[in-house]
């Protein structure tokens, strides 16, 4: 399975800014977690990456849960 992660960063005017962080490849999301933690400790995981496995003519597609 594939899971996102996201990092937040506080600028110098002291404003919280949330960017995504790399997609981690994991058999669970407690050892992604652990994956992320050993590239960066305040990176988190935040859900499973959703593919799309099918794509229809006007550019919808069917997506897998």
């Amino acid at each position: 399975m594939m899971f996102l992660t996201e990092i937040k960063c506080v600028a110098s005017d002291n404003q919280i800014h949330v960017f995504t962080g790399p997609i981690i490849t994991a058999k669970t999301e407690q050892e992604a977690q652990e994956q992320a933690f050993k590239m960066n400790s305040e990176l988190k995981v935040t859900g499973e990456y959703v593919d799309s496995i099918d794509v229809i003519d006007d550019g919808m597609g069917i997506f897998k849960l």
